[in-house]
C-alpha cells in the first residue's frame, strides 16, 4: 500500500481508496506536515496527481463532504440515495447504476450503506471498480 496510510484516520483511509481506485489519482503521498499557524502541531497532508488536471492536488474530503462525494457521482449514469428507515438501523444508502444496469435487468448495481451520505457514496463507488471484498475486509479490520 501506501507509506503512511496506517497513519491515517479512517475516513482519511476511505478519502485516499476512493481517490486512487474510482477517482484515478496517481502518485499518492502522505506525508506528515506542521500547521503554518498552529504552533507546532502536526497533521497528516494526502496528495498526489489528479486526474485530468494532472497537477499536485490536496485527495478532497469525499467520506465528509458531500460537495467532494458527488464527483464520485458524477462518473455514473444514475444514482439512487435514500435514508432506509426500513432496514440496516435507518442507514443511507446509496445505488450507482450506468445506463446498461437500467436497461438489462441483472447487469451490476453497486449498493453501498452507511451512517452518513457521503459514506455510502464512497462505499458504492469502490464497489463498482471491483473493491467490494477489500472494502469488506477493510471495514472488519478498521471496527477492531
Amino acid at each position: 500500500m501506501i507509506e503512511n496510510f496506517e497513519k491515517l484516520t479512517f475516513h482519511r483511509k476511505i478519502d485516499v481508496l476512493v481517490a486512487m481506485h474510482v477517482m484515478g489519482w496517481k502518485e499518492i503521498r502522505i506525508e506528515e506536515k506542521e500547521w503554518e499557524m498552529g504552533g507546532g502541531q502536526k497533521y497528516w497532508a494526502c496528495y498526489g496527481i489528479s486526474p485530468g488536471i494532472e497537477l499536485t492536488n490536496d485527495i478532497p474530503l469525499y467520506s465528509v463532504l458531500l460537495t467532494s462525494a458527488w464527483d464520485i457521482v458524477r462518473k455514473f449514469d444514475y444514482i439512487n440515495l435514500f435514508r432506509s428507515t426500513d432496514f440496516k438501523g435507518g442507514q443511507w444508502e446509496c445505488k450507482l447504476f450506468d445506463k446498461r444496469g437500467v436497461i438489462k435487468m441483472g447487469e451490476p448495481n453497486y449498493y453501498g450503506w452507511a451512517e452518513t451520505e457521503m459514506l455510502a457514496i464512497c462505499y458504492a463507488g469502490l464497489k463498482a471498480v471491483k473493491m467490494g471484498e477489500y472494502l469488506k475486509l477493510f471495514l472488519q479490520e478498521e471496527s477492531k
